[in-house]
């Protein structure tokens, strides 16, 4: 298996990715919440809303994400803030700000006029490289 090297937290990306595929994947968890979102019904769901109704306009993704999603049920919208989190995990620190991770992550999980309240606050944590480890604590 083919493992990404070179960067100073490589590692760490590493182990917050297992923790999310062990939590979300295995056990159709959340890394923000207890409740169960990564299930085959919200995973359907989110991919009608989203992929299925593509806007094509030349709104930023952001405001387009929040029109297709918006109205959609907390667990949905809860869902596609933490796919946004385990996309942006990947981005490289010096391309993708943390502080701007933050921000779009907190931003998606926002459409549901709910803050991020969550006992997983290390995940947040985790776009910081050096701090992943605290995922699994």
């Amino acid at each position: 298996m083919a493992i990404w090297t070179g960067q100073k937290h490589s590692a760490d990306v590493l182990r917050a990715a297992t923790a999310w595929r062990d939590i979300c994947l295995q056990k159709e968890g959340s890394v923000f919440s207890d409740r169960p979102l990564w299930t085959k019904q919200n995973i359907t769901q989110l991919k009608t809303l989203f992929v299925d109704h593509p806007l094509l306009d030349d709104r930023p993704f952001y405001e387009k994400l929040h029109a297709q999603i918006g109205n959609a049920a907390p667990e949905i919208i809860q869902l596609a803030a933490e796919a946004i989190w385990i996309l942006l995990l990947f981005v490289y620190e010096e391309y993708y700000g943390v502080e701007t991770k933050r921000e779009r992550v907190t931003e998606v999980w926002g459409f549901q006029r709910k803050p991020c309240r969550s006992r997983h606050t290390s995940a947040m944590i985790a776009l910081e490289g050096s701090q992943i480890r605290a995922l699994h604590s």
